[in-house]
């Protein structure tokens, strides 16, 4: 799995307590958001999803990430699922970082 795919993994569970198979890369953020809680989704969950992204150290030095906007999640905006949420961050997975953590998840210890 790369990277990306795993951070985002986690960022969602954080943000909504959902795991795969419970939503895939064409699911719709806001349906996802609105499955869990009533408050709405923009901005407020808007908000927590960045929050779950940024609290991950891998997100938090992306400049991918940082490029990300609330207008973005908009009704018409480019990040509507969650692939096309991966697909904003994949830039991510070519950071140093992300390839030294590639390179260290091949390698097992036990």
């Amino acid at each position: 799995m790369d990277p990306v795919e795993q951070h985002l993994k986690i960022a969602i569970y954080r943000w909504v307590g959902l795991k795969p198979p419970a939503y895939g890369a064409s699911s719709p953020l806001s349906e996802m958001w609105e499955r869990v809680f009533a408050a709405p989704y923009l901005w407020k969950g808007v908000q927590k999803l960045a929050n779950a992204l940024y609290a991950d150290p891998f997100f938090q030095g992306c400049p991918a990430a940082h490029h990300i906007t609330p207008p973005m999640f908009d009704g018409g905006g480019p990040i509507q699922t969650v692939g096309q949420l991966y697909n904003a961050l994949y830039a991510c997975g070519k950071s140093e970082e992300a390839l030294d953590e590639m390179e260290l998840s091949e390698q097992t210890l036990f």
